[in-house]
């Protein structure tokens, strides 16, 4: 019995490079050398193995592009060309060599395997390698798969639309072939994005491919690394890249197709005879590769030697015994280790094989035949045969990644094809809006829309941006995407001009003649934006915060909290993301509100600055989503502060889903400006969310000017709902007098601070007052309640003035430590010097403590000066100090102002108001939302600086 399992993979694409009107297509010629070199050589060698009856298994992806190009008929003519070309320069190189002995032998050698490979294609296989594929695959040696329509790199692609466009036209071209859907997919580039396992699911696509990191990063860390698949979310299977065959056959420096007995790839007749000689067989504008080589790899940096077929499939022998030979080890080793079934998955490009390495199909074939022999170990799998007998895998958890240099996104993106994005993107949501505008299209426009959805997913292609990056055909690579983005334009001009030229869609469909013949734009057309479900007076809405109770940094939690319960009260659906706090549970219901708490993905004792703990944050908050948005039918996204923004605006795009924000404070305010790069890089953070939100939410006039002001945000966009209080939430049961002794003597008053020990806070403010009031009412004690960075530099402070026996800091105090503060105090003092609100204020108004508050953004306007409280300047000493002995010298003002200000707390500052105008919020964003998309050409018809 096996003890493991090797399941090989090869990826087999090409751009789509049929050329209508040109018969000698330069880029043609790549399809044409990858038939001679590697499709064909491999289509033939695994039918040895089944002439011979030799058990494998192999797993091959064919891109729809490549496909369309396979059953082209006239490729297929152009094709024949080519290789009877070849052919008759091979005869004239048996001739020209006769005086060489080595290099007539390898022009024989040349001869005889193009007359070869000819009769295959057009006797074995009848110029129709697709049902070649076909009938190896009904043989269950070989599992057919495919990968998206053009090729187009997902995690780059704007809009859930165009990525399901691409997963489900590419399956469809797929099923149109064979007539079946392939299980598997082969992600462009391996490039995955969380989330993208939904989109798959939906299709019925039951694995994929990731690089190796895509699973070693996954969370939880799978237990098998990536020796085993890993489940998604959406329950597709995860398979990745094992990086030890990897590294034997791609490796520069290791990997077999550097031996010096292997045939050199950069050397060819094309490029070392007489140019005129060579066009007379090739008859192409500049010098092009023949396929003839008569050179190995040598080694070193003298002259290279001639090649020797012989002795180059000798080596291709060993090192297909080697490779076994490693697996076997590989496979033990990992079982040793605890891995009961162990599958090292190895992918690799299927035009390696024979292009690149051109021993590839015959390394291949011999590894077969030896492992047939030896199956002690291992045994080759495919992923289906593979699920089918272990099943998916644990759940994880991935992330953005690919195989591409750097892992992730740079080699299509960066400055040399960053140009492409903009203009694509923009056509992404102008077919969005005419499949919308067309639900019912009469043939013509049906036509144009069809031929707008091609031109889309050939622009989408990511052979452009990797071609930009290589710089080697870059400028075919910006001909081929303006191409199709002109074509595309001139088609959208037509749809929203109300007349299709049919001429010219037609002359488009020949240029694309064979590529998705069935397509329709029904995959552009958006989804209903919730379900009928959502279709009520309240949609569901997902509130995102950092913090929520009991983890209370600040008003931020005891906000989200009380506003989130309010709503449930009345009937508003609302759930609550937020993080992970101590042993509270993961899910839990808190007053009718659904709240879910996850950590990020940070390992025990690991040292992490705070805003990658934010960035980690909001990236387990968006892969969390995957499991509670689809399923809870959520109407309307509320992001509380830029520390939940970037999950935020990631779940809007997605879901496409009307985004709320509110903005508790700006960084600018907090500071006074931005100084350090922190600083700034928060503001940027808090301006992608105010730029991104349909709402923004301030507490306050004063925070609604800030907000305009920093972030020039039109004021149409900003609502202004004030904090609340909850008068039960602050209701305590009064101090004993021994209770209240640990605060301050029976005949001495308290004046009361509770907040975050921070700059803006002002308590500094507050203690170079204090000597003054103690001067003139000795029986008097303050208590400072709060934690912060502030806190050691505060009780200095507090001893530098006299004043620490009469100071007490009391650090973190619970919330009914300080309603029963509140209740006892004297004289509540906020001095703060930046203040959005100050729900603190409102807190002691409940409590009917009197209160002295700056004069200073939102508290100013919670306060009226001489009614409900007292009011001072912010940072002005003598002022504060002043109100403080006004309070403890007039009870009766005292007392007047302490009902007053109770008065005003449970009434204007009721939730239930606060909440009303919240929820008719959520209801003018969802019904905005579900509106058609406003028709803009600027937008459609805006151009890229570099795109010409």
């Amino acid at each position: 019995m096996s003890k493991g399992y090797v399941n090989l993979v090869l990826h087999a694409h090409l751009p789509f490079v049929y050329a209508a009107g040109n018969r000698h297509h330069l880029e043609e010629r790549w399809f044409f050398e990858a038939l001679t070199e590697s499709y064909l050589p491999l289509l033939l060698s695994l039918d040895r193995l089944s002439e011979d009856r030799v058990p494998f298994a192999l797993t091959l992806s064919l891109s729809p592009s490549l496909l369309a190009m396979l059953d082209h008929p006239v490729l297929a003519r152009r094709y024949e060309d080519y290789l009877q070309r070849l052919i008759r320069l091979a005869e004239q190189e048996t001739i020209r060599t006769r005086s060489m002995e080595e290099y007539h032998h390898l022009a024989r050698f040349y001869l005889d395997r193009l007359q070869k490979i000819h009769r295959a294609y057009t006797v074995t296989y009848n110029c129709d390698l697709t049902s070649a594929f076909a009938r190896l695959c009904r043989t269950e040696k070989l599992e057919l798969i495919t990968t998206c329509a053009t090729h187009g790199y997902l995690p780059l692609l704007k809009t859930p639309e165009a990525v399901r466009a691409q997963v489900g036209i590419g399956l469809e071209a797929f099923a149109t072939r064979f007539g079946f859907y392939p299980r598997g997919i082969w992600l462009p580039e391996c490039g995955y994005f969380s989330g993208l396992d939904h989109i798959l699911a939906e299709k019925n696509v039951e694995y994929c491919f990731v690089d190796t990191h895509g699973v070693q990063n996954a969370w939880p860390t799978p237990r098998h690394d990536v020796y085993a698949p890993v489940q998604t979310a959406a329950g597709v299977a995860v398979f990745a890249r094992d990086p030890e065959t990897s590294s034997q056959v791609w490796s520069l420096h290791s990997g077999y197709p550097g031996d010096e007995n292997y045939r050199e790839y950069y050397r060819d007749i094309g490029f070392e005879l007489d140019e005129d000689y060579i066009k007379q067989y090739l008859p192409y504008p500049v010098r092009v590769n023949t396929g003839m080589k008569y050179w190995r790899v040598t080694g070193g940096e003298g002259p290279k030697e001639p090649y020797n077929p012989h002795r180059a499939q000798q080596k291709a022998l060993e090192h297909a015994q080697n490779f076994h030979f490693n697996r076997e080890r590989q496979i033990e080793y990992l079982q040793n280790e605890g891995n009961q079934s162990p599958v090292v998955t190895a992918p690799y490009d299927a035009e390696l094989f024979g292009h690149w390495w051109f021993e590839g199909p015959d390394f291949l074939e011999q590894l077969f035949r030896h492992a047939a022999e030896h199956q002690d170990v291992y045994t080759f799998t495919t992923p289906s045969g593979y699920i089918d007998a272990h099943g998916s895998g644990s759940r994880a958890e991935l992330t953005h990644s690919s195989w591409g240099e750097g892992g992730y996104s740079q080699v299509w993106l960066n400055p040399k094809n960053d140009w492409l994005y903009p203009p694509a993107h923009q056509a992404e949501t102008c077919l969005i809006r005419q499949a919308t505008a067309h639900p019912d299209p009469d043939d013509a426009q049906k036509r144009a829309l069809t031929q707008m959805g091609r031109e889309l997913l050939l622009v989408q292609s990511s052979d452009w941006a990797f071609m930009l990056n290589a710089g080697t055909t870059d400028n075919y690579a910006r001909s081929r995407f303006n191409c199709h983005l002109e074509n595309f334009r001139r088609l959208d001009h037509m749809l929203s001009e109300g007349r299709v030229l049919l001429d010219e869609v037609t002359a488009m469909e020949t240029d694309a003649s064979g590529l998705f013949p069935g397509m329709h734009t029904r995959a552009y057309a958006p989804e209903p934006l919730t379900s009928a479900a959502n279709l009520s007076e309240n949609p569901a809405t997902l509130m995102l915060s950092w913090e929520y109770p009991p983890q209370i940094m600040g008003g931020l939690a005891r906000h989200v909290d009380d506003l989130s319960q309010t709503l449930c009260e009345m009937n508003q659906p609302v759930s609550v993301l937020t993080s992970h706090a101590g042993d509270m549970p993961a899910q839990e219901i808190n007053g009718g509100v659904q709240v879910y708490r996850v950590a990020p993905y940070q390992r025990a004792g690991e040292e992490i600055d705070f805003h990658d703990w934010v960035m980690q944050l909001n990236l387990v908050f968006f892969n969390f989503a995957q499991h509670i948005v689809p399923a809870n039918q959520f109407a309307v996204l509320h992001a509380h502060d830029w520390l939940v923004g970037t999950a935020a605006l990631g779940m809007k795009r997605f879901w496409r889903l009307p985004l709320v924000a509110t903005i508790h404070a700006t960084e600018y305010g907090r500071n006074g400006g931005l100084f350090t790069p922190l600083q700034k890089q928060i503001h940027q953070h808090e301006q992608k969310l105010v730029d991104g939100a349909d709402r923004v939410i301030c507490c306050s006039e004063y925070m609604a000017r800030e907000v305009c002001r920093l972030f020039d945000a039109p004021a149409e966009k900003i609502t202004v709902i004030e904090n609340g209080v909850m008068q039960e939430k602050v209701a305590a049961k009064p101090f004993s007098r021994l209770e209240r002794q640990q605060y301050a003597r029976e005949d001495e008053a308290i004046i009361f601070f509770v907040g975050r020990l921070v700059r803006e806070k002002g308590v500094e403010v507050l203690l170079r007052a204090l000597p003054a009031v103690f001067a003139a009412h000795p029986k008097t004690r303050a208590v400072i309640s709060g934690k912060g960075p502030m806190l050691e530099s505060l009780k200095q402070q507090a001893k530098d003035l006299g004043i620490a026996a009469k100071v007490t800091f009391t650090g973190f105090i619970t919330d009914t430590e300080r309603n029963r503060l509140l209740a006892a105090a004297d004289i509540a003092v906020f001095p703060s010097l930046y203040e959005p609100f100050g729900i603190v204020a409102l807190e002691a108004m409940i409590a009917e403590t009197p209160v002295v508050v700056s004069d200073v953004g939102g508290m100013g306007e919670v306060v009226i000066d001489g009614v409900d409280g007292l009011k001072c300047p912010p940072g002005n000493t003598k002022a504060l100090s002043s109100c403080i002995r006004t309070l403890l010298e007039d009870k009766k003002l005292s007392a007047r102002l302490a009902k007053q200000g109770k008065e005003k707390a449970t009434t204007t500052f009721s939730w239930d108001t606060l909440a009303q105008k919240t929820k008719q919020v959520y209801r003018e964003v969802w019904e905005a939302a579900r509106l058609p998309e406003p028709q803009s050409k600027e937008e459609d018809y805006a151009t890229s600086t570099g795109t010409g």
